[in-house]
């Protein structure tokens, strides 16, 4: 017992001084336009009468840097100094709000503390080498990372009405943006490819990060696409937002969110039936919608392709990606032996999980890796690294085991079963669809725990 405890202490130590020492790295890539954009939307809440609520306005600033800024910051350190930001706002405003009476804690705040409870847990309780305490070097994830997702839930839960109104917009303004720098990106407009993406649309080598790239494009997009919907429904110049989202996800090449969109369409005609003036509108936006997409495949395929590199995969023209992943199944194979991967491994420690980003290292010293795909659907020498699910069903339980995936379950009951926006409602089931493929993301997750506080707080 002494020489288990002396390896815990050690192992604490060590991840300690690592976070600490990533911290100080982390804050050199917050640039001033975060400091900028904070004093605006402090001054502006200041004019609008919320100075006298110290809480309101710091879960008001975390909440905006976690659900808007993070999907627009363009770099994955970015993203992950921004939400540990966000995520000391939040905890601050929750304290000057509990100190003074203004924030008090009730039903619907007891999924997201069980979420944070479990997920700390896993990570004390978890001896693999390469578990996470802050934002990992390849998708940000880790303990920190998490925590500032329940804070955002938990700061939209206790916004004032009228400010999760204007936070919803802004969600909505900020996937308007990058549905269109998506879109210039793939048109190969350089200023968007450096945006976007440092590496340019490709199947292979994608940089993580919910700016244009594909592995995640998807599931934001359908995240938002509702709201986007019944924003234009209320005001006609939300249809670009429309317009520029639902390119996004056809261009994201995302089959799992492709497929999602028949069901969302299914749950809003029980839920919601559509005017007949609605239903025109929305088949004019469509309409419109293919018309640019075959003019966008025009010009793509007149455009010359890149020059190729040594050692790097040829880029593929966004319209041919598209087509390729419409008409091939390819991956299936290899998810379905990365799942049963996940729940062997996961059987070893079935009540805490493993903890954040320990699956790549676990994995590579249990199982052969899989073989690598290069552009053209071929497999060929090298490895396929693999460190996440792939389903985020297996990914909670791998991560925080039985108890996290119970208290996680729950968030989601009480999402589902408390929304009474019927876009966030629909958003949310259509983002558990793409889930079955794909996982919470820097970016994309911060907006699905403010929709999580979005969804409790109709009924709070």
């Amino acid at each position: 017992m002494i020489a288990e405890a002396a390896y815990r202490f050690r192992w604490a130590r060590f991840h300690i001084g690592e976070l600490i020492t990533g911290l100080v790295e982390w804050s050199s890539h917050l640039s001033f336009g975060v400091i900028i954009i904070s004093a605006i939307v402090f001054g502006w809440l200041v004019a609008a009468g919320w100075g006298a609520h110290l809480s309101t306005v710091l879960l008001f600033m975390g909440a905006m840097l976690s659900a808007m800024g993070v999907p627009l910051a363009p770099h994955i350190w970015l993203k992950a100094a921004a939400s540990l930001v966000a995520l000391a706002w939040i905890i601050a405003g929750l304290a000057a709000g509990l100190a003074v009476g203004q924030v008090t804690l009730g039903y619907f705040d007891l999924p997201f503390l069980a979420v944070a409870a479990s997920a700390i847990l896993s990570t004390l309780m978890s001896d693999a080498p390469q578990v996470s305490l802050g934002p990992s070097e390849t998708y940000g994830d880790g303990l920190l990372t998490v925590l500032s997702y329940v804070a955002t839930g938990l700061a939209v839960l206790h916004l004032p009405g009228p400010l999760r109104g204007f936070l919803l917009e802004g969600i909505l303004a900020a996937g308007a943006v990058v549905g269109l720098v998506a879109i210039l990106h793939a048109q190969q407009v350089p200023w968007a490819r450096r945006i976007g993406t440092q590496f340019g649309w490709r199947q292979d080598d994608r940089p993580p990060g919910t700016m244009c790239n594909p592995m995640h494009l998807g599931g934001y997009g359908i995240l938002l696409l509702p709201v986007a919907i019944l924003a234009g429904f209320q005001a006609w110049p939300w249809m670009v937002a429309v317009l520029l989202i639902g390119a996004a996800i056809v261009l994201a090449a995302s089959r799992t969110a492709w497929a999602a969109l028949v069901p969302m369409a299914v749950l809003w005609g029980i839920h919601r039936p559509p005017t007949p003036e609605q239903a025109v509108l929305l088949a004019g936006i469509g309409m419109a919608a293919l018309g640019l997409l075959m003019t966008w495949a025009w010009a793509a395929r007149r455009m010359p392709p890149d020059p190729p590199k040594v050692g790097v995969p040829v880029d593929l023209t966004p319209w041919v990606w598209v087509l390729r992943r419409l008409t091939s199944f390819d991956g299936l194979g290899s998810r379905w032996r990365i799942w049963r991967d996940v729940v062997i491994l996961w059987t070893w420690r079935p009540v805490a999980g493993w903890g954040f980003n320990a699956l790549v290292i676990l994995r590579d010293r249990r199982f052969l890796r899989l073989p690598m795909q290069d552009t053209l659907g071929n497999f060929g020498p090298g490895e396929l690294w693999v460190d996440q699910a792939h389903n985020e069903i297996l990914s909670w339980a791998f991560s925080t085991g039985i108890l996290g995936l119970a208290a996680y379950a729950w968030l989601w009951v009480m999402a589902f079963t408390h929304a009474t926006n019927i876009a966030v409602l629909c958003g949310l089931f259509g983002y558990a669809i793409w889930l079955l493929t794909g996982w919470t993301h820097l970016g994309p997750a911060n907006v699905l725990y403010a929709f999580f506080g979005l969804a409790l707080a109709g009924t709070r």
